[in-house]
């Protein structure tokens, strides 16, 4: 080497910090060439007597260790004075060349000529000469739990090297700090590839304002990958526009917080930011979901939308959370209902009790939404047929055998529909009906051609697909209202709808329960009566 190793020694160092930060798979070639380094240095001991064994340790034990060193006192750290003795052979400098991510660069390197070799065996890596194939390797599997982890890990440094920064000095509380501290680093070495940055003592780290929205940003990722983790369960309780939008959640997040780390000393990408950007262009390939924002490097989020997406986050692991409970107290009312049906039926004299509990849960499903067009509540009251109530005690409007389903298939004739449909009908007669959402129903077309004498045109969506195939029948001439199937639909392709009716100057309609004619005439009436100046007086 030259005459000054300590400068060359710095600028090597430079580079592999660097290359480590950007690719995790150098970053563990290099531990394993270090490791080898000190097995070798072991071996030769014996050449030096009065040298101090080393312990092997990995790259992230190094860092976290200086971390931890720089809380008890940053300004005493002074690098130790090798303690090597010269080695009998003569030192000679050679190049070698190291691969680190793809580009090749020539590192001069000292020692006797039978070292050099080694390191540059080491690095070549076995021959091809023994016609070994090598196979692919397998892509990394990336764990979105430890990456919410790590997230949340980062964000609380942050704010905590804010807090430190203020009160460092103070001797009554640098105690505190110093636990504080000492523990979140403790936290994450427990972790695999977890570098708290913001300690790292040998660089400046940046304003308060700037941590505190690079806070935020984790705080957005750890809140999106939450989401994206419940889209992607097995149970599978996220809709196909949730699973969308999570992964809209995610891709903002991540490039917000590379655009936020932009003002620190790092060189290379956030692990966190890396490993959830790539997890998402895995996942949107194999599920064919289309992401259309912020996934690309010219197409940068804002850090300071941060809180906004944390709070979309939280707010759709809400909706599912309350989702999930209503479901599940549905479920109860059933069962309960159910119980209590099936001691009535296998009674002699059935129990007022049993009766007055059906009554209460079919009234509890209404208030929460259950119809008696659902199919559960269908296939419940026919099995009380035979059943006699107590006069004074009659059946809930839900168990009812007078009142049809209103989605119950149907012949069509004219003596079904009621004064509404006749209302609805000179507006609609010769035109076009467009329907978003479900399964086309060849008896529910022509119900509905039957009613309204109008030609009928259900859009067939895919669950995780595009809605751009609605945008030609609403944008027909002679389309007179478009129906949105409110629980046949996903989120985003009812938004879709709506937009395309908007600008097409249709009208759009939300169709909440079922879809016979009878209910549609109503739901028209009551959402765009107005508007097409449709019998006023006769609005609901």
């Amino acid at each position: 080497m030259n005459d000054t190793p300590d400068r060359l020694a710095d600028a090597i160092r430079r580079v592999l910090k660097e290359e480590m930060g950007r690719s995790p798979a150098v970053r563990e070639l290099l531990v394993e060439l270090a490791e080898l380094v000190l097995v070798e240095a072991e071996e030769l001991k014996p050449r030096a007597e009065h040298v101090v064994a080393a312990e092997p340790v990995s790259v992230a034990e190094t860092a976290n260790d200086t971390m931890q060193t720089e809380s008890i006192s940053e300004d005493s750290i002074e690098p130790e004075p090798s303690s090597a003795e010269p080695r009998a052979e003569k030192p000679i400098t050679a190049d070698v060349p190291l691969a680190l991510g793809g580009p090749v660069m020539d590192i001069k390197v000292t020692g006797t000529a039978s070292e050099i070799a080694e390191v540059k065996q080491t690095i070549a890596g076995p021959s091809d000469d023994d016609g070994a194939q090598q196979e692919a390797p397998t892509p990394k599997p990336i764990d979105l739990e430890l990456i919410e982890e790590r997230a949340r890990l980062k964000a609380e440094s942050c704010r905590f090297y804010i807090e430190r920064r203020r009160d460092r000095g103070d001797p009554v509380l640098e105690p505190t700090l110093k636990t504080r501290m000492d523990t979140m680093i403790t936290t994450a070495k427990s972790m695999q590839d977890c570098f708290l940055w913001v300690f790292w003592p040998h660089e400046d780290q940046p304003a308060d304002d700037q941590l505190k929205q690079i806070a935020a940003c984790y705080d957005a990722l750890a809140e999106s990958t939450k989401a994206c983790r419940r889209a992607v369960a097995q149970d599978g309780r996220l809709s196909a526009s949730e699973t969308q939008q999570s992964f809209q959640l995610l891709a903002e997040a991540t490039s917000a917080l590379r655009v936020a780390l932009g003002v620190t000393w790092l060189t290379s990408d956030d692990i966190d930011q890396e490993e959830s950007h790539l997890w998402l262009r895995r996942e949107t390939h194999a599920r064919g979901i289309f992401v259309d924002r912020h996934m690309k490097l010219d197409d940068p989020a804002k850090p300071a939308d941060a809180d906004d997406i944390t709070a979309e986050a939280k707010r759709l692991l809400a909706s599912e959370e309350s989702r999930f409970k209503k479901a599940k107290k549905i479920d109860q009312a059933f069962n309960k209902a159910i119980y209590h049906a099936r001691r009535v039926r296998n009674a002699h004299n059935p129990d007022r009790h049993d009766i007055e509990t059906i009554n209460r849960m079919m009234e509890e499903l209404r208030t929460m939404g259950i119809g008696p067009t659902d199919a559960r509540v269908a296939e419940f009251r026919e099995s009380l047929e035979g059943v006699e109530f107590p006069v004074d005690l009659p059946r809930h409007e839900h168990l009812s055998f007078e009142s049809q389903p209103t989605n119950a298939p149907a012949s069509g004739s004219a003596d079904q529909w009621n004064d509404r449909v006749a209302e609805v009908r000179p507006f609609l007669e010769g035109g076009r009906i467009v329907i978003i959402g479900g399964e086309p129903r060849p008896e529910a077309i022509k119900r509905f051609e039957d009613a309204f004498g109008a030609t009928l045109d259900w859009v067939e969506l895919t669950e995780h697909g595009s809605g751009a195939r609605m945008q030609a029948p609403i944008e027909r001439p002679d389309t007179r209202v478009v129906l949105v199937l409110i629980k046949l639909t996903g989120h985003l392709h009812a938004d879709e709808a709506r937009e395309y009716a908007r600008l097409a100057g249709v009208p759009c309609v939300n169709v909440e329960a079922g879809y016979n004619p009878n209910m549609v005439a109503e739901q028209v009436m009551s959402q765009v009566g107005r508007k097409l100046g449709l019998h006023e007086n006769t609005l609901i």
